[in-house]
């Protein structure tokens, strides 16, 4: 087993600490987890909810990509395979849940929907919008968040949950036709 000291490991590339990992440095792994927790933590609270659940499918991300390291070849960023592990992990969660609908008439408050500007600048109320998109299928909730909220490229999100660029882009323009649909709604009541 190679012996590298933490600062070094800092400096290394994702590449060479998965190859250290999986010669059995657990400092190497620590590392990556490390340099990625934060994003993939985010990625899953707002497919699933900050809740329990949420935090157990972000340790899970690491634990299979821990088992399946090997696998891993570099063609992509290795955010980017992460991120498709926590999408994944996600949609089955929330597949798992059988989540209820929330009832958004019954949610008193005022926002204000612009829709010349960029989507979901205007929305005030963070809890409004978790609610709104609690109501998306999981896949095109999966392309919106990693849109709207992680700033991925059209072409990045197709890479990461493996699908066309041309669905990407269906599936956000059918997510963001919906949310606003929603959101408007809620001016109504």
């Amino acid at each position: 087993m190679l012996r590298i000291s933490i600062q070094k490991l800092e400096d290394e590339s994702n590449l060479n600490l998965i190859l250290l990992a999986l010669q059995g440095n657990e400092i190497a792994f620590s590392e990556i987890v490390r340099r990625h927790k934060k994003r993939i933590e985010r990625t899953v609270f707002s497919m699933i909810g900050n809740n329990q659940d949420a935090e157990d499918v972000g340790q899970e991300v690491f634990i299979k990509f821990y088992n399946s390291m090997d696998k891993f070849k570099g063609d992509s960023e290795l955010i980017t395979y992460l991120t498709r592990i926590a999408i994944n992990l996600s949609i089955n969660e929330l597949n798992r849940r059988k989540r209820k609908i929330f009832n958004l008439k019954n949610y008193f408050g005022k926002i204000e929907i612009d829709r010349n500007d960029d989507f979901l600048k205007n929305i005030e109320d963070n809890d409004l919008i978790e609610k709104a998109m609690n109501k998306l299928t999981p896949k095109i909730k999966s392309v919106v968040i990693l849109r709207f909220m992680n700033a991925y490229s059209v072409k990045e999100i197709g890479e990461i949950l493996g699908i066309p660029v041309g669905t990407v882009l269906s599936r956000l323009a059918r997510g963001q036709n919906k949310l606003l649909k929603i959101l408007e709604s809620t001016l109504e009541v």
